[in-house]
């Protein structure tokens, strides 16, 4: 997994990212698994300048055409 952060000002940022991986129906399996691969975009809003509190929007979409948006509060940023 990598992920890229830039800070856009004080309280806004963005953020890519990909990872990927075998797959197995097994944890013995893993070296004759599939590979799969997924990525995706996000923006950050910082909710207080005191705190280290983000609103977080996140998209991703994996190597089969899956896709998935996430929205959620407290990952520092």
């Amino acid at each position: 997994m990598t992920e890229y952060r830039h800070r856009l000002g004080t309280r806004f940022g963005v953020t890519a990212f990909a990872g990927g991986g075998p797959v197995a129906s097994r944890l013995d399996a893993l070296a004759d698994g599939t590979s799969h691969f997924a990525g995706g975009l996000g923006v950050r809003y910082r909710v207080s300048k005191r705190f280290p509190v983000a609103l977080s929007l996140d998209w991703a979409i994996n190597d089969t055409g899956d896709s998935a948006t996430y929205i959620y509060i407290g990952q520092a940023f």
